[in-house]
């Protein structure tokens, strides 16, 4: 009897040992919130990162290499892998002969303007153009509130729960987006074959780079202006495109977690650099 209630206490001591990831697990909503998260942190991370290269990261931290934690959706659509675990080492031949951004944006996409089935399949190159130039203005706002992050950074028990894109919810927002992208008919349940190349135009890009998961009716209604056609249909876009302070917040919260090692390697090379003058 006495060593039965002897290995009844070791089981349930191991029990609770082994359950307390589970337990912290369960408990990073609360985690998150109480970090400064906002309730649609994973949705607002899945759009911040979704289309992220090693070049785009580097403004961040220029230490990013290939092997980074920034998970993303993956640009080739004929590719097998829909999503990618670290964001890809991406420009072109030319990257480094300009000057300004909008000219690497540029030329990442023209070169790639005849090849339907990079990123974006079903979307002018125009309107590929815009949505670039878009992450870019989006990217510069969270860089700013990163820096700020830096400053006063979350605790580490947030990261943890942050970078567990498993279980947070951040790879079903990217796997959504990707599959958003690729099979509109599965997802949203229209056939593209069905649609003016207009319709399927706003549907994937709305569905994708500004509403990812929130698939509601409100969404898939064609407003007046849908198609980068003229003026009016850029105030609609421009609309569209505008990111809320929670948004920029949840990015930079998770960005500070996912580039902690490039920015530790980084302060450590500045110390190194001084200790030799």
């Amino acid at each position: 009897m006495i060593f039965l209630g002897a290995f009844v206490l070791l089981s349930l001591s191991t029990w609770n040992v082994g359950a307390s990831p589970l337990a912290a697990a369960h408990d990073c909503p609360v985690t998150l919130s109480l970090g400064g998260a906002s309730s649609d942190f994973a949705e607002h991370v899945g759009h911040a990162i979704h289309s992220f290269t090693v070049q785009d990261l580097q403004k961040f931290e220029p230490t990013v290499t290939k092997n980074n934690q920034v998970p993303t959706v993956n640009r080739d659509m004929a590719a097998p892998e829909a999503t990618l675990p670290s964001a890809p080492d991406f420009k072109s031949a030319d990257n480094d002969k300009f000057k300004t951004d909008i000219m690497r944006i540029l030329d990442v996409v023209l070169t790639h303007m005849d090849d339907r089935m990079y990123f974006r399949k079903y979307t002018s190159t125009l309107e590929l153009v815009a949505h670039e130039a878009h992450m870019h203005e989006h990217w510069a706002h969270i860089h700013a509130q990163y820096e700020q992050v830096n400053h006063q950074p979350p605790d580490s028990a947030f990261c943890a729960c942050a970078m567990d894109i498993d279980n947070n919810g951040l790879m079903d927002v990217l796997r959504n987006a990707a599959l958003l992208i690729r099979e509109p008919k599965l997802t949203i349940g229209y056939d593209p074959s069905n649609f003016t190349q207009g319709d399927l135009r706003y549907y994937m890009l709305w569905a994708v780079a500004v509403y990812p998961l929130k698939l509601t009716p409100e969404l898939f209604k064609k407003p007046e202006g849908y198609q980068l056609t003229g003026t009016a249909a850029w105030e609609h876009f421009k609309a569209k495109y505008a990111a809320s302070p929670a948004e920029v917040h949840d990015a930079a919260l998770f960005l500070h977690c996912a580039l902690a090692e490039e920015r530790d390697a980084a302060t450590a090379s500045r110390v190194n650099s001084l200790k030799q003058m």
